[in-house]
């Protein structure tokens, strides 16, 4: 199927899922799954399954960044949680994972 030539008009956006992964991180208390979209533009986002909010944030993060290729990508995705994952572990154990219902 030509996915990205699509003649159907009532589509707004389309990805193509081309990848999934499971990923353990050293702390986390979650496996966390990436699943990895191509846009008809050709660019790349990598989507996790969990967003992350330390108790120094307003609201949850997670990545939503397009590349040129998969693995800038799927870097960004996990680069994102870990950098809002706090090192103090009281700040650890208050720090929200929010489960993505619709991965």
């Amino acid at each position: 199927m030509d996915w990205k030539n699509t003649d159907i008009r009532k589509i707004n956006e389309i990805y193509k899922v081309v990848d999934t992964f499971e990923v353990w991180l050293e702390g986390f208390p979650h496996k966390i799954k990436v699943k990895m979209l191509e846009g008809v533009d050709g660019q790349y986002e990598a989507v996790t399954n969990y967003l992350i909010q330390n108790p120094d944030q307003a609201t949850p993060y997670r990545s939503s960044r397009k590349y040129n290729n998969e693995k800038e990508a799927f870097n960004d995705a996990i680069t994102g949680l870990l950098m809002f994952w706090p090192r103090e572990p009281e700040k650890q154990k208050k720090t929200k994972f929010i489960l993505d219902e619709d991965f």
